[in-house]
């Protein structure tokens, strides 16, 4: 692919909202990116479904954001892979809103030709949770399955460390620019994963971690992967908005059975009811993968190869160690994240401190806030003006969140 073409499908996702289905809509019309770029407003508006308020911005032919991102990753070493690279993902071009532009630091894999597992669950974890992620997670990777995920905090972290001390696969999904890691207790693990396996965004370098961001990472979790485990979820849990992707894309959903009593189990169990199977063990998925993958993945896990290891006792020991050498020349690609505001430097009412109070760093459905006290109409004016304060961030389905 040339450098001009590059720059055009780079320049699509800064003209548009990433993950939204308007480019999606104008390739279909043009059939060809280059169209995209060469038409005019006469032209965009023969386009079915465009709103006129999204053609403004595709009369801006200028190409210099582009270029910036472009010469960005050539002066940093960032792969860029677009649907037109014959290494892009057959999988991902089943979702409608498939993304335009993919970044990553770390060893491309050839997804298509791999069993791809998403594992998802809570920030935080019960034991139960934690000891299910690493027993699952250490299993898939010794089998030869390829772990997604999203490099948060909680499950998602464990599952990649799970697979790195296993030596196996694993992707990382972020939901920020390929040059900021979050959350920043994640250095460790970032620093892994760029070595010994991959990092991936759609959002250009810069891009802060906004809370937005994260459900329209998801789509990309579960479309990569033939499989989605949730382990732990809530009843609000973003884990379900990952769940839901995956039963949208048809892909095979599991979810480790918990406890009726703990609510920590309450959204994961939910979904044995809209077609999840149980997971046991890593042997349930092996088995329903085996059926497209007969030669890829092992029904009986490898040991883990580490000699001078016993199994690990702790989240710490899952992580191997890091090649201090080529620790600055992975860091000088990473910018430090600014101050951000919260709620103890922004000032509140008390009726906006008591909705906050009640919100999580997990979307979280705005009915449920809505009391004796407070109706709904009241709690969506609440939530409006958290909004604008930049201390709540709106997510799909009318759930709300804290602003991380």
């Amino acid at each position: 692919m040339t450098d001009e073409k590059l720059l055009r499908w780079i320049w699509l996702t800064t003209v548009t909202t990433i993950g939204s289905y308007t480019p999606h809509r104008l390739l279909h019309h043009f059939s060809s990116v280059e169209a995209v770029y060469e038409a005019d407003e006469e032209a965009y508006r023969q386009v079915s479904d465009l709103r006129k308020e999204y053609i403004s911005p595709l009369l801006n032919k200028s190409l210099d954001k582009a270029k910036e991102i472009g010469d960005y990753c050539r002066a940093y070493q960032v792969g860029v892979v677009t649907p037109d690279d014959y290494c892009y993902p057959q999988r991902l071009k089943t979702m409608l809103n498939y993304p335009l532009v993919l970044y990553y630091f770390g060893t491309w894999y050839d997804f298509d030709a791999l069993p791809c597992v998403a594992m998802v669950g809570p920030r935080k974890m019960s034991p139960y949770g934690e000891a299910a992620t690493k027993r699952i997670g250490v299993d898939l990777a010794t089998s030869g399955g390829l772990i997604v995920s999203g490099l948060a905090e909680g499950v998602d972290g464990l599952a990649h460390k799970a697979a790195l001390y296993a030596g196996g696969k694993t992707v990382g999904i972020l939901g920020c620019g390929i040059d900021r890691i979050y959350p920043a207790s994640n250095k460790e693990l970032y620093l892994q994963m760029y070595q010994r396996g991959l990092v991936v965004s759609e959002f250009p370098p810069g891009t802060a971690p906004m809370a937005r961001n994260f459900p329209i990472r998801n789509r990309i979790i579960s479309g990569l992967s033939c499989a989605v485990l949730v382990v732990e979820a809530g009843e609000s849990s973003g884990s379900l908005i990952t769940a839901d992707y995956a039963l949208k894309q048809k892909r095979l959903l599991f979810t480790v059975p918990g406890s009726i009593f703990s609510a920590n189990a309450l959204g994961s169990n939910h979904l044995f009811r809209v077609g999840a199977m149980a997971c046991m063990s890593y042997v349930d998925i092996a088995e329903a993968l085996r059926q497209d993958f007969p030669h890829e993945i092992l029904l009986r896990p490898k040991a883990v190869e580490n000699k001078k290891r016993k199994a690990a006792s702790s989240d710490k020991e899952y992580l191997p160690s890091f090649d201090r050498k080529k620790r600055p020349l992975v860091e000088k690609r990473l910018v430090k994240e600014p101050a951000k505001k919260n709620a103890e430097t922004v000032n509140l009412s008390s009726e906006e401190k008591s909705i906050f109070d009640l919100l999580s760093y997990e979307p979280v459905l705005a009915d449920n806030l809505v009391g004796e006290d407070r109706s709904v109409a009241q709690v969506m004016r609440i939530l409006s003006m958290l909004e604008l304060k930049g201390v709540v961030c709106a997510c799909p389905g009318n759930r709300f969140m804290k602003e991380d």
